[in-house]
């Protein structure tokens, strides 16, 4: 009122405009804020106060790169500012840019070197950096140049106490309050201080202190109450927050915060109903209103871990929110097996997406079929009209002539179908799949016969047999393909059921057993911690999630594998220069050694963890145990440039060894609907490391 009283008689009077601005921005009012101090610049544009207080602005608010453009006009303006560069060092500060932040102290102390607010802001930015002996050197400094200031011994305390030297912090404070025993700020910090380290009721007077000079401090209440919470005074903090006149803040963040609070004590104290309204209240004022809803639902789960209150207020964040994935962590944390599984298994995938995903596979057999066909007609053209081999050829354009008639047929079932059925839609797309994909497979089988009677008869012809073999290896990528497409609707619905986690490695576990400790020149170490442990999933689904992983590696370092079972039926006829593979008797598992530099080594380990730091915020409430896999190898890793899409549909990293681009798409979508998680972690040249998490449901 008294600055627009001002502005009445003198509309354009800066120093007033900007103390207007500086008013608004410290009651949280930033909008309104830059509005006065754009009024400024508008009168004068190189008003450096002006400027520095809306660089202050900004960066209260978070804006920090708007900010900075603010300081750097001020210092194009005068580069020796010492105002300008403490509060430019004091922003990059508060966005973690400690490294610039020490630049610009160091330039002001350049110029004043006594500065103490300079030295005080340096020494503030080196204890939030962790840095806590350079950061009392700087405080020193403040001292030996003005031994009383208030604001320096409360910083010193304050970073002695992060430090955790509780003693020496209870000194600064000690000094400070003998120069001034009133002053709220050192009271509050020497509260926060003696319950850090545990001394709670010498905190509570402290906080008391502050109140009987300001009962309408609302940082103190706030502290308080957050520390009454701390140890289990819900009641008494509940009373600290309820005396703050919510209405009458001008800063919403922290009215928001304030009934998030509140709502949680409500929780604590088994008066949900109460707790719901502050929450509520809290969503309805803020404008990021998925934030809030995630942030009532852990605070409801830090009181009541089974809320399911939560639950609902999490269902309400939509998948394409940038909160979407840490609202399913937090249900991951708490949620009931029942509603875990349902949630997770029961989401439907993209209509469109799987329609481009059916789209492009079928596209993928077209062009395989076409190389079939090609490597038909030339063995035709060198076997001088053979009549096996005009059979191949028929066999492979009727199976083409199939794969079409079905997908027309599809398509007119598809335009029949009411607009928006996605199940009826998915069922229909999966079947004409899985027909398309039987009928093409039992004509190949038909083919790969005759390409086998064609290589008996004409493979005296090097140039032939060799022509006939290509045939017979596109004939497998094919078939691959194929059942690719089978699986595009089976990865989408696990089932459910429950068995040893040894069983998800038992064939390679055999095979080490038997013995054998190579496969086709790679080695396979397995290191399973948790054996006995119970997963609730899809054990067909994640074997083979595990299998098409440890196929990744082989393929794409130069190694074919052959069956495990297959294995021990190889024999010195075999073509292909690999050693034999070697036995070692009543060893369940080989002798590590050092391994030779061509050697691909692959090792699986398989362990329980509780809470897995990689899944996202140690803040997140709750306690859940998940199945850790964790695959290595020393190949050549994923090319830097590709990490990001090796789990996108239809992409490969593998092209030339006929890859489809399928198989870690469905890896992914066979953990995710277990409410699990892939990610790729290794090194480029130096191999991969993929990491699973799935959580265990009981």
């Amino acid at each position: 009122e008294r600055f627009d009283q001002c502005l009445e008689i003198e509309g354009n009077n800066v120093p007033t405009l900007n103390s207007y601005g500086n008013a608004l921005a410290s009651a949280g009012e930033y909008q309104k804020a830059y509005e006065r101090f754009d009024q400024c610049l508008e009168i004068e544009g190189n008003d450096i106060l002006t400027l520095n207080s809306y660089g202050n602005a900004l960066a209260s608010a978070g804006e920090y790169q708007k900010a900075y453009e603010r300081f750097d006009q001020c210092l194009e303006i005068e580069g020796n500012d010492i105002l300008t560069l403490n509060s430019y060092g004091n922003a990059l500060a508060s966005a973690g840019e400690y490294q610039k932040a020490y630049e610009r102290f160091d330039q002001s102390l350049e110029i004043d070197g006594n500065h103490v607010p300079t030295l005080n802001s340096y020494g503030n930015a080196l204890a939030s950096a962790g840095e806590y002996q350079k950061a009392y050197e700087r405080f020193d400094q403040c001292l030996e140049i003005e031994g009383n200031d208030i604001l320096t011994l409360n910083s010193y305390g304050n970073a002695l106490a992060s430090a955790g030297e509780y003693q020496k912090a209870y000194e600064r404070f000690d000094q400070s309050l003998e120069i001034d025993g009133n002053h709220v700020p050192t009271l509050n910090s020497y509260g926060n201080a003696l319950a850090s380290a545990g001394e709670y009721q010498k905190a509570y007077e402290r906080f008391e202190q502050c109140l009987e000079i300001d009962g309408n401090n609302v940082i103190t209440r706030f502290t308080y109450a957050r520390w009454l919470e701390h140890y289990g005074e819900y009641t008494r903090a509940l009373a600290q927050l309820e005396a703050i006149e919510i209405s009458s803040l001008k800063d919403y963040d922290q009215a928001i915060v304030i009934c998030q609070y509140i709502g949680r004590l409500y929780y604590y104290l088994k008066k949900p109903d109460r707790g719901n309204e502050f929450f509520k209240a809290a969503i309805d004022k803020s404008d990021d209103r998925d934030r809030s809803i995630l942030y009532a639902a852990r605070s409801a789960l830090v009181a009541d871990p089974k809320s399911k209150k939560a639950m609902e207020f999490l269902q309400e964040i939509e998948k394409k929110s940038p909160f979407y994935r840490a609202a399913m962590k937090t249900i991951s944390l708490h949620a009931d097996s029942e509603t875990l599984y349902e949630l997770k298994s029961d989401r439907e995938p993209n209509e469109e997406d799987t329609e481009i995903l059916y789209r492009g596979t079928y596209h993928k057999i077209i062009n395989q079929v076409a190389v079939l066909k090609s490597i038909a007609y030339r063995i035709a053209r060198r076997s001088q009209g053979e009549a096996i081999v005009g059979e191949i050829v028929e066999k492979l354009e009727a199976m083409l002539e199939d794969m079409q008639e079905r997908r027309d047929a599809e398509k007119v079932s598809l335009r029949e179908m009411p607009h928006g059925d996605y199940r009826a839609v998915l069922e229909t797309i999966s079947e004409t799949a899985h027909d398309i994909a039987d009928g093409a497979n039992n004509q190949l089988a038909i083919v790969k016969s005759k390409a086998r009677r064609a290589q008996r008869r004409l493979g005296s012809d090097d140039d032939l047999g060799s022509l006939l073999a290509n045939l017979a290896e596109q004939i497998e990528l094919t078939e691959g393909v194929l059942n690719d497409l089978k699986s595009i609707k089976e990865s989408l619905a696990p089932r459910r059921q429950r068995f040893p986690v040894r069983n998800l490695f038992q064939k390679w576990l055999l095979f080490q057993q038997g013995g054998d400790d190579k496969i086709d020149g790679a080695r396979i170490y397995l290191e399973i911690k948790n054996s006995d442990s119970e997963f609730d999933g899809d054990e067909e689904k994640l074997t083979s999630a595990i299998d098409e992983l440890i196929e990744n590696s082989l393929k794409h370092n130069g190694c074919k594998r052959d069956n495990p079972k297959q294995q021990e039926g190889q024999d010195k006829r075999q073509q292909d220069n690999r050693q034999p593979v070697k036995r070692k008797p009543d060893k369940p598992k080989p002798v590590k050694r050092k391994q030779k530099s061509s050697e691909l080594t692959i090792r699986i380990r398989s362990q329980d963890t509780t809470n897995p730091p990689e899944l996202g915020s140690p803040s997140i409430p709750g306690v859940r145990s998940y199945l850790k896999i964790t695959l290595t190898d020393n190949g050549k890793g994923v090319p830097k440039d590709k990490k990001d899409w090796i789990f996108q549909p239809l992409n490969t990293t593998a092209a030339e060894e006929g890859g489809s681009g399928l198989g870690l798409y469905m890896v992914r979508q066979t953990l995710e609907k277990m409410g699990g998680s892939i990610i790729e972690e290794g090194k480029p040249g130096k191999g991969v490391r993929f990491l699973i998490h799935l959580p265990y449901l009981n």
